[in-house]
């Protein structure tokens, strides 16, 4: 996608976000966060959607990905 691949540094993470995602789940938000480009986080992790739902980040679990294949 051309956009340089960053590592957020542990302490720059969200703390509430690493209580209750942990700590990987809570890179990829803020990897979301810090993209100039808009691409959805793909996930089968309800709770990370429900949580970049909120905080206005595309996020698509995979259900609705196999139901966006399979009805266009």
């Amino acid at each position: 996608m051309g956009v340089d691949e960053r590592w957020a540094r542990f302490l720059l993470l969200d703390g509430r976000h690493v209580e209750e995602l942990g700590p990987t789940d809570a890179s990829l938000m803020r990897c979301a966060k810090d993209a100039s480009e808009r691409a959805p986080i793909l996930t089968h992790d309800e709770p990370l959607w429900g949580l970049c739902h909120k905080e206005n980040l595309p996020c698509m679990v995979t259900s609705e990905i196999l139901r966006w294949i399979y009805t266009t």
